[in-house]
């Protein structure tokens, strides 16, 4: 889940350089009036971006936010049963001999709403980007 969270932030255009952070009193006040209710699970900084995961409605979900507390997006993971309908038939057709191991929805400020399903077979690893309107295209290529 990891690479696929860390591939769609990479997605929305974002550079980060390393330095261990803090709490960031922005960020704190932006996400607690964006969702005054969640539960926070964990609070990372990697470089200018600040990942906070959360619980909200029994919803696994994280919010990035930059380092001025702008809000960057949010992600959560899904069931393949959630990607629009094209999308699951071309990922059956198309990719029949991998394994998906995961999928996320990504709602960016800056690429928008996409999906990322992570795909494995044998030594090799697939995300693929799936849009609203179910078209697919590889994302990524990795080995594992």
């Amino acid at each position: 889940m990891k690479k696929i969270i860390l591939a769609a932030i990479i997605a929305i255009s974002l550079t980060a350089t390393a330095f261990a952070g803090t709490t960031n009193d922005k960020v704190s006040t932006t996400f607690k009036k964006a969702w005054p209710a969640a539960s926070i699970t964990s609070w990372k900084v990697n470089g200018m971006i600040t990942t906070i995961s959360f619980t909200v409605d029994n919803l696994n979900m994280q919010a990035f936010y930059d380092e001025e507390g702008n809000f960057m997006g949010t992600s959560r993971p899904v069931q393949l049963t959630e990607l629009p309908a094209a999308a699951q038939t071309t990922i059956k057709d198309k990719y029949q001999d991998y394994t998906a191991t995961e999928a996320i929805e990504m709602n960016s400020t800056t690429a928008g709403f996409n999906y990322y399903v992570s795909l494995e077979k044998d030594t090799q690893k697939l995300i693929l980007q799936v849009a609203q309107d179910g078209s697919v295209k590889t994302f990524k290529k990795l080995r594992k």
